[in-house]
Formats: structure tokens, sequence, C-alpha cells
């Protein structure tokens, strides 16, 4: 994913979460997005996730953290689920 997600994002209380590998941050992009309020960034680090992720109806903002980010969901159906009202903004 080399360009930003935005999904009608509301900034005055947003919160980051942040995926990587380093101390605090989510292991997933799904763990940060299930954690994720509307509003709030999920910042993913860089490097090929292997995963399939839903959006679950939240107004987010997915994004790279650092470099390229490739999400991969090796065969197992689409990438990325917005089936739940979610909102371009």
């Amino acid at each position: 994913m080399v360009a930003a997600m935005t999904l009608a994002a509301n900034p005055a209380m947003a919160a980051e979460h942040i995926v990587g590998e380093g101390p605090g941050e989510y292991r997933s992009i799904q763990a940060a997005i299930d954690a994720a309020n509307d509003g709030d960034s999920v910042l993913v680090s860089q490097g090929i996730w292997e995963e399939t992720i839903d959006l679950r109806g939240r107004s987010i903002t997915l994004a790279p953290l650092d470099g390229e980010v490739i999400l991969d969901a090796a065969g197992r159906g689409s990438v990325i689920t917005c089936v739940n009202g979610e909102d371009a903004g």
C-alpha cells in the first residue's frame, strides 16, 4: 500500500495505533483496527504484512508509518473488507 487510505477521520480525538515489532506496538494490522475508534489512525511499519483486514465499520485512517507497506492476503480472500458502512468521507 503506497497511498494512505483515509476514511472520515476526526482529528480532534484521534489516537495513533502503531503496527510493528517494537514494545507496545500491535503485532497485526487487524489487532490495531480492532482497538481503534472512529477518527483514530492505524500506522503500519514498513514490510510485507500477510493478513486480511476488516475495517469493521470504523472511520479510521490506515497509512504507512515508514517506508513501503505491502498487504498480502496470501490467497485467503480480499486484502481489505469494507462492508459495514465505512465511508470514504
